[in-house]
């Protein structure tokens, strides 16, 4: 994902915590410069600066199942962002042939080297002023299974 988003302006929300300082240090080595915080640690200041990066033109990429889950559903955060600011969300996913899983609650995926890996991007989704959050939610999730599939599928 960094190699892919390294010259578009990307901005991924990383945690604080101490898996979050790896990614993050991958994605400085880059030239992505993340913006670090969660709805655990320092959520208020994230969402300060991701409306700011939105707003001066960057992209920004979340994981919507939050920092500790559950697995893979949909939270709030994605879509009052997306509701804030008029931006698009736009789902997408990785997929590989052989990979590492690691045994956390998200079950962390690392892609084995010499692989074959395929990225699957959906249609994007706008959340207006007056649009039910919950009604989103469901929808996202549906959207991001879609591409997950795809995208395992493309990598098989």
């Amino acid at each position: 994902m960094p190699i892919l988003h390294q010259k578009n302006n990307s901005r991924p929300l990383i945690s604080r915590s101490q898996d979050g300082e790896i990614i993050a240090r991958i994605c400085y080595s880059f030239g992505i410069n993340p913006i670090r915080g969660s709805t655990s640690r320092g959520g208020a200041s994230a969402i300060l600066q991701l409306m700011d990066a939105l707003n001066h033109g960057s992209r920004v990429g979340l994981s919507p199942d939050g920092p500790r889950g559950p697995f893979q559903e949909v939270h709030l955060g994605i879509l009052y962002l997306a509701q804030k600011t008029g931006a698009a969300i736009v789902p997408m996913a990785f997929g590989a042939k052989r990979t590492w899983v690691f045994g956390s609650w998200d079950r962390f995926v690392v892609p084995q080297p010499f692989n074959r890996i395929a990225i699957a991007y959906g249609d994007a989704l706008y959340v207006g002023p007056n649009d039910v959050l919950g009604e989103k939610a469901a929808k996202l999730k549906s959207l991001l299974d879609q591409v997950t599939a795809a995208a395992d599928a493309a990598a098989r």
